[in-house]
């Protein structure tokens, strides 16, 4: 990951159901959000339930940096992004 506005941006091919996509080497694990994109434009991706509740966070004390994991619902070729 990068530590620009768009941390990362990849394409996702396949997928039956929620499939865990983890992001690793961010220098912060707030701030953040999912964006899939939809022809031109990028709509957030937002599972929540009662607030952040659909992605975790964890800290690699070893790198001093930290990973994202979110469950995302996909099927077919979606690109996504992580942007602050």
């Amino acid at each position: 990951a990068s530590d620009d506005t768009t941390a990362v941006q990849f394409t996702m091919t396949g997928g039956l159901g929620y499939t865990p996509v983890t992001i690793r080497g961010l220098a912060r694990p707030d701030g953040w959000r999912l964006e899939r994109r939809t022809g031109e434009d990028w709509g957030r991706v937002d599972q929540s339930v009662e607030g952040n509740d659909y992605w975790q966070a964890y800290d690699d004390a070893a790198t001093g940096t930290f990973d994202l994991v979110f469950n995302v619902l996909n099927r077919g070729s979606e690109e996504y992004r992580l942007v602050r």
